[in-house]
């Protein structure tokens, strides 16, 4: 059972991570050619362009996240460690997909630099963000009795106090 409850768990925040970085690949070419913050020079490309990088942006993030341990259960680790390995991640993942957007479409088209930097800092933002949200959201849930483990000690004297005394410093 618990095991069937990893694996939901898993796959949800892979789904909600891929559909976060992808809002934050269109929000990214909305924020570079729509917004008019930084004029246009050479014209702007089409959306269509830039939405068929989609299916790659989720393969790479979905193998960096997963790779490097992102969707293990993080209930002990400290929130400044969940958003380092966050940021490595990210980081990693554009790599990899600048990489494969100099090797695949750079050659066609043009892609607009800005659009990779404002992507980067949006991806990275929009999941630590996200994944605060989805933290919190299961503290709440586990606070109100949903998704709780249970352990049953077996007898008495110190090192069953010591063991209690651990186990109630880690809620």
């Amino acid at each position: 059972m618990l095991k069937q409850r990893r694996h939901l768990f898993e796959f949800l925040f892979l789904a909600v991570d891929v559909l976060v970085v992808s809002f934050a690949w269109v929000a990214a070419y909305w924020l570079r050619f729509e917004t008019g913050l930084i004029e246009v020079q050479k014209g702007i490309p089409p959306f269509s362009r830039y939405l068929s990088m989609v299916l790659f942006i989720w393969l790479i993030w979905a193998f960096v996240f997963k790779r490097m341990g992102l969707y293990r259960p993080m209930r002990g680790v400290r929130r400044s460690i969940e958003i380092w390995r966050l940021l490595n991640a990210n980081a990693l993942a554009l790599l990899l997909f600048l990489a494969a957007t100099y090797l695949l479409w750079e050659k066609q088209a043009e892609m607009s630099r800005l659009v990779f930097v404002y992507f980067g800092v949006l991806a990275v933002l929009l999941t630590v963000l996200q994944r605060s949200v989805l933290r919190f959201v299961l503290q709440e849930l586990r606070r109100r009795g949903y998704n709780i483990r249970y352990m049953l000690i077996v007898g008495i004297g110190k090192v069953a106090a010591d063991i209690i005394s651990r186990v109630r410093l880690r809620r």
